[in-house]
């Protein structure tokens, strides 16, 4: 998937960083559009794959569609993790973990195919 996202990233701009865990999982999910008059944050614990996209696993998420000091806030969260400021060790490049070997991209196609995914 994420070699898939930064084959966009001449023609959109789209960048993908990862998370620098230890063991760890950083399972947050979101998604922020602010610009041409909207200010959503869209959050939650719910992946965004076709399983739970069509309610085979309930989970919980929350639009804001004013997101406004939340948003804000929400904004300046990110950008310390993506620019890994103030000491935080939390994200990586994308080639530090880059994979786009044709193992890996048939096992994620079938699990969204299948809707065996969980990621």
């Amino acid at each position: 998937m994420a070699a898939e996202l930064m084959a966009l990233h001449d023609a959109h701009g789209l960048t993908v960083r990862w998370a620098d865990t230890r063991g760890e999982q950083f399972h947050a999910k979101a998604l922020r559009v602010l610009g041409g008059g909207r200010d959503l944050l869209f959050l939650g614990s719910g992946n965004w794959t076709n399983r739970n996209i069509g309610n085979s696993n309930l989970e919980a998420n929350l639009l804001l569609s004013e997101a406004g000091p939340v948003g804000q806030n929400f904004d300046q969260y990110f950008e310390k993790v993506w620019a890994n400021r103030g000491g935080l060790e939390a994200s990586l490049p994308y080639a530090a973990w880059a994979d786009s070997g044709l193992l890996k991209r048939t096992f994620y196609r079938f699990q969204e195919w299948s809707g065996a995914s969980t990621f």
